[in-house]
């Protein structure tokens, strides 16, 4: 199962505090073509790197997501002594791969603790007002980003579906025209969120007048936002997505609550992990090439649980999809998981537990939970979430 239910696109509502830096763009990229080959590591479904900041010694880790500003730890720009205006940081030069970005501003204002469940330290995210400086493509099968400035000409790859895009308003990130059920509407290019889709839960109404198929609703939350406070979420196959010339049926979808300025379809990494992916922020076109093995998920081999870390670290069930393996073992949101698989839960175990879910080659996880009515040991076998 590939269901990690932390979104970080999530940070493109907050993009208003840039205001401070008004004038201040991020510096462009220079007039000499360049291309910076940069390897990255997967951390669920976020796409993680390494980077020095002002020349240090040590290396820090960024989450690169499209859909969100570029942010650092506040605690970490207090540390290294960054310049400061407002809720915003400067970074004189942010080095990846040997190579220096220059002049990068960064929101301080987001807790990054949000990620501590993943069991790596994110101490900032590289978002799409610093990406626009270059061509970005994301090679997904080689763990690869190539960031580059490109001279004026250049060839298509063989089947290349090419798709025009604009930036949104307030940080950047590419959005694209998109049919969803013979719909017209625009959607976001979003590598913080895992799903192929998301769309606004305000909608679910409308498409599901429509005619959706396999619709399953949580008890409890799978997927949220900061700033809202969901009660629950829906997943269900859309008919037909269209995005240029990539055409598919049967896509699994979630709706979710958004935050206002994030409220449209939000395109993510269980689609987008099918292609090679360039961003062009330089020509405001997309370029996808199909790997050959591409397959748009339509369903979701899975316990049908989401699992949390609570404040004072124990793991707890915040979601649980409703007629999953999970919920037909009596597993109920606010349960606290004890042990699995005869291991303790602990917050240094969580990690490795939510590989075990993700991983479709897992087939079943015994669990110890405890709640109100005390403890019990269930053996969870996945299925196919939609029927």
């Amino acid at each position: 199962m590939k269901k990690p239910t932390l979104a970080v696109a999530v940070i493109t509502f907050l993009i208003a505090v840039q205001a401070p830096f008004t004038g201040h763009r991020s510096s462009a990229a220079p007039n000499t073509g360049i291309e910076i080959k940069i390897p990255f590591d997967k951390l669920g479904h976020f796409v993680l790197l390494k980077a020095k900041i002002n020349g240090s010694q040590k290396t820090y880790n960024f989450i690169v997501d499209t859909g969100a500003i570029t942010i650092i730890d506040k605690d970490l720009a207090n540390e290294l002594g960054l310049k400061k205006r407002g809720l915003m940081a400067k970074i004189s030069t942010l080095e990846v791969a040997g190579y220096q970005m220059e002049n990068v501003f960064c929101y301080t204002g987001f807790d990054l603790t949000l990620f501590k469940r993943l069991g790596t330290p994110i101490h900032g995210i590289i978002g799409s007002n610093l990406l626009d400086r270059y061509s970005a493509t994301f090679d997904f099968k080689s763990r690869l980003l190539v960031l580059s400035t490109h001279a004026s000409t250049r060839s298509l790859p063989k089947g290349a579906i090419v798709i025009p895009f604009r930036d949104h308003p307030m940080n950047k990130s590419p959005i694209v025209k998109l049919r969803i059920n013979g719909s017209s509407l625009e959607g976001m290019i979003d590598t913080g969120q895992p799903f192929p889709l998301v769309l606004p839960i305000e909608d679910f109404e409308k498409y599901k007048d429509g005619g959706l198929s396999a619709v399953i609703r949580s008890k409890g939350v799978m997927v949220k936002w900061p700033m809202t406070k969901p009660d629950h979420n829906y997943m269900t196959r859309l008919k037909s997505i269209k995005l240029g010339s990539l055409a598919a049926k049967d896509i699994a979808c979630v709706f979710g609550e958004l935050p206002p300025l994030l409220s449209m379809p939000l395109i993510g990494m269980d689609l987008l992990t099918q292609y090679r992916v360039t961003i062009d922020y330089l020509r405001h076109e997309i370029v996808m090439v199909a790997y050959s093995d591409a397959h748009i998920r339509d369903n979701y081999y899975s316990t049908g649980l989401n699992i949390n870390m609570s404040k004072g670290d124990s793991t707890f069930v915040e979601g649980v999809w409703e007629g999953s393996a999970a919920d037909m073992a009596g597993i109920r949101a606010g349960d606290v998981i004890i042990a699995f698989n005869n291991r303790k839960a602990t917050a240094a175990d969580l990690p490795e537990l939510l590989d075990l879910m993700r991983n479709d080659d897992v087939k079943s996880i015994e669990f110890e939970v405890m709640n109100a009515n005390g403890t019990k040991r269930v053996r969870v076998n996945k299925t196919m979430l939609l029927k």
